[in-house]
């Protein structure tokens, strides 16, 4: 089966999956076929637009490749990742910004969002599944908020490309998923308005 579309988002291109599928008795090829029913299925049930929400319980935490903006190394520039279960988020932020910032500094200081492995609550036995999108960096449409007290939530509308699922079964090195056996991946092109919201406490000692 041809595949509908070749990735264009660096984000998403390599994933801990290995070049090939192993051997297995319990027919790859019939999990692959309910893999593709159940995004199949989920399409349909989001014909026009996705919104979905992921919460994590640590606290954004500072890359050590990026130095806080009091450091004489800063270039100027400061970033800030929100990790959990529910995917992972990399901000990038211009200098001043420190752990008093405020939504309304963190908005003002906004430079751009990379996001990775956004849920999309898919699930089919032996594979897991992630919303491609159709930019690599989402400089617009990222807003900040302070649902409750002690929350910080972080809002994206952007636009997603498709829906991408890898076979579990396929383990090892780190690579281009185009280059994956067919039996080990599937893309579904899907070409829709997304909202995400992502919620982490809002702890900022991250960036002293």
């Amino acid at each position: 089966m041809k595949r509908p579309f070749r990735p264009i988002r660096a984000a998403v291109l390599c994933l801990t999956l290995g070049v090939g599928c192993t051997a297995d008795p319990l027919e790859p090829r019939t999990e692959r076929a309910q893999a593709e029913d159940a995004i199949d299925a989920w399409i349909g049930r989001h014909p026009d637009g996705w919104a979905g929400a992921a919460r994590s319980a640590d606290a954004p935490t500072r890359p050590s490749w990026t130095p806080a903006c009091s450091d004489p190394a800063s270039p100027g520039y400061v970033s800030l990742r929100l990790d959990g279960p529910g995917g992972e988020i990399e901000l990038a932020f211009r200098c001043p910004l420190d752990e008093r910032a405020t939504v309304e500094q963190l908005q003002t200081q906004f430079v751009r969002a990379v996001p990775w492995d956004l849920p999309t609550g898919i699930r089919s036995p032996n594979w897991r599944f992630q919303t491609l999108l159709t930019v690599a960096s989402i400089y617009d449409g990222v807003t900040f908020h302070t649902p409750s007290p002690g929350l910080l939530a972080v809002d994206i509308n952007s636009t997603m490309r498709g829906v991408m699922g890898t076979s579990t079964r396929c383990p090892g090195t780190a690579v281009a998923y185009d280059s994956l056996p067919d039996a080990c991946v599937v893309l579904r092109e899907h070409r829709v308005r997304m909202q995400m919201r992502y919620t982490v406490p809002a702890v900022l000692t991250a960036l002293r």
